[in-house]
Order: structure tokens, then sequence, then C-alpha cells
């Protein structure tokens, strides 16, 4: 009889995704044909699009970015 071993990581169904416990995409490092990091591609005005499975973490990423930007906007690291 084979003992049940939980699985290391989830594919996330709902809410946020934690990269400890879920699958997720590594978009920090995604460029385009340009070598454009994503964020030179927004500060462009640039569209773009991401090409990954659902609840991968894309939507996960842009809030944390908006969070980034707005704490270093208010401590003024801009």
């Amino acid at each position: 009889m084979m003992n049940y071993k939980k699985p290391e990581r989830i594919f996330e169904d709902s809410g946020t995704v934690d990269p400890k416990m879920s699958y997720h995409i590594e978009l920090e490092n995604a460029v385009n044909t340009k070598n454009q990091d994503i964020k030179t591609m927004v500060d462009l005005g640039r569209y773009f699009s991401i090409f990954a499975p659902r609840q991968s973490g894309k939507t996960t990423f842009f809030q944390f970015q908006r969070f980034v930007n707005a704490f270093n906007y208010l401590s003024g690291n801009l």
C-alpha cells in the first residue's frame, strides 16, 4: 500500500498566488525582442502580451509592482 504524499505545490484556483505554495511564472526577467523589460515597456507606453496559463501569477505580479511603485513614490525613492 502506498502512503499519501502531500504535493509540494498546487495550482492556485482563487486569490493571490503565493510563490512558495503555488506554481507561478517568474516575470521579473521577462523581456521583449528589443531586450526591454516589462517596466520599460510600461514606461514607454508600449503594448505587450503575457502568454501564461490561468492562475500562474500574472495579476499578482502586476499588483505587487503597483504596490512597490506606490511605496517608492511615498518614500521618495523614485
